[in-house]
């Protein structure tokens, strides 16, 4: 019997599709939250995240981050032009209910990363 086996290539397809510029921001978004307690982050995965008290607060998506925020600042963000509320249709599961930043709307990125962050409430 002969055997057929199909595999992925060697090289996986990242999850982000950022330019060098926003990986930069995200790793001055890093850089900025370090400091804070509880806040760990994996900004070299294929999907980079920022956890704090091991949830995660932001996250790369597409070509732009994923910020979980409070119901009041969540409706104030979508009205940034691009923004869009991640719901049942989206993926990964994980980033339901979080709002999904483009890169158009760089400028936001670090103030509501923070806020995302600040927001997280202790384990």
């Amino acid at each position: 019997m002969d055997w057929l086996v199909i595999g992925a290539s060697g090289r996986r397809r990242a999850l982000v599709s950022w330019t060098p510029e926003a990986r930069w921001l995200f790793q001055q978004i890093v850089e900025d939250a370090s400091g804070n307690p509880g806040v760990r982050a994996a900004p070299k995965l294929r999907r980079p995240v920022i956890f704090c008290n091991r949830q995660i607060a932001v996250a790369g998506y597409q070509e732009g981050i994923a910020v979980k925020l409070d119901p009041e600042r969540t409706q104030q963000t979508l009205q940034l032009p691009g923004c869009l509320l991640l719901g049942k249709g989206d993926r990964p599961r994980f980033l339901r209910g979080m709002v999904a930043l483009p890169w158009s709307a760089r400028d936001h990125w670090r103030d509501l990363a923070r806020v995302a962050i600040e927001a997280m409430p202790p384990r």
